[in-house]
């Protein structure tokens, strides 16, 4: 394992005694190990202090040295089946035992032990440099906005009744999907885009209705709930209208995270409940419903959709709203401020995904 660097236990435990005691804290023996390797537990207790030291196992990783020797590395990440064994030996005599679990994520990005200092890392490094973080945006049907923002694309293949393009950044692409109008569309592209490209999270803009006299045209806002009005199984189920099953309120979340970085970036938006469902809601006396009954404050027709979508496959999403129509507003007003609206809207949502790119790059 050390190409003939290494030193025999007993070598090490002389070494061992003359370090001082250490206050509050103790010095780890730290061994890297398999389902294979042999650690006698009564024979490090007999050589090494377990007042002045404890047992720290660690999987080996996959680095290129291991993997070109053969190592029986750990590839059951997050497993700690491989460790078991031995902990309970030590426990047996006494011992304080840690383990260390391994992610798929550290062996990617070569930082583990050794892998820096290994061959072959200028061509690990350039991969690594290659990836790209993956953003999905979700259109209905503001591509007018789409093509008047971003001035290089491309068309990708995409199934029927979808349209997809890929905007091509230096630190993340985006891949926007146009679904249509409607929760079933918006839901089933959402999973399109996580089951074939693996975004890591789901962007949505889009223009709305609003449901109170300060949710006036042209007004932005992040949506960190929304109420899926149209849910309706109260008649056999003790579940009230807008909750769906396997909630304990009517109210689904956004990304909490997601919103709290947009709004670091862009503080002059406002939070929002969203009413969501299959129905364009044009008369003053149904946007007053809604605000009533559900505490909404915009109203649109996918947001419901994306959000159960994202929950169900543990992807994050945003979702930025503009406002076309107001309170009493119908669909001659939508229409009137759709362009502006849309264009305003998908600025800023550009704007939050490059910042929280350069972030977490």
């Amino acid at each position: 394992m050390f190409k003939n660097c290494s030193m025999s236990l007993n070598e090490i435990a002389e070494i061992a005694n003359t370090l001082p005691m250490p206050k509050g804290r103790k010095y780890a023996l730290n061994f890297a190990v398999t389902k294979d390797s042999v650690i006698d537990a009564t024979l490090i207790d007999k050589l090494f202090d377990k007042n002045k030291f404890l047992i720290k196992m660690t999987p080996i990783h996959q680095t290129f040295n291991a993997l070109d020797n053969g190592f029986n590395v750990t590839t059951e990440y997050q497993s700690f089946e491989v460790f078991e064994s031995f902990e309970k030996e030590f426990i047996k005599l006494g011992w304080d035992v840690m383990a260390f679990l391994d992610s798929h994520e550290e062996d990617d990005d070569a930082l583990t032990c050794g892998n820096l200092l290994l061959s072959h890392i200028t061509e690990k490094i350039t991969q690594i440099a290659s990836r790209k973080k993956k953003i999905g945006l979700i259109v209905a049907i503001e591509m007018d906005a789409i093509f008047a923002h971003y001035h290089t694309w491309k068309e990708l293949e995409a199934p029927p009744g979808f349209n997809l393009f890929l905007v091509e950044r230096d630190t993340y692409d985006i891949y926007v999907l146009q679904t249509g109008m409607g929760e079933i569309a918006a839901s089933s592209g959402v999973q399109y885009l996580i089951a074939k490209f693996g975004v890591s999270s789901i962007v949505n803009f889009g223009v709305v209705g609003g449901l109170t006299p300060d949710m006036k045209k042209q007004k932005g806002c992040l949506v960190n709930r929304v109420v899926h009005y149209k849910y309706d199984c109260s008649e056999f189920m003790d579940l009230a209208v807008g909750q769906v099953d396997g909630y304990d309120s009517i109210f689904l979340k956004t990304s909490e995270s997601l919103v709290k970085s947009a709004l670091s970036i862009m503080d002059d938006l406002s939070l929002a409940t969203c009413c969501s469902g299959d129905k364009f809601i044009s008369t003053a006396e149904e946007k007053q419903y809604l605000h009533e009954t559900f505490e909404g404050d915009i109203c649109d027709m996918e947001s419901a959709g994306i959000v159960l979508t994202c929950e169900a496959n543990g992807v994050p999403c945003l979702l930025l709203k503009a406002v076309a129509d107001g309170l009493a507003d119908g669909a001659e007003g939508f229409f009137a401020e759709l362009q502006s609206a849309s264009l305003k809207c998908l600025i800023a949502a550009d704007t939050i995904m490059e910042k929280l790119a350069q972030i977490e790059s």
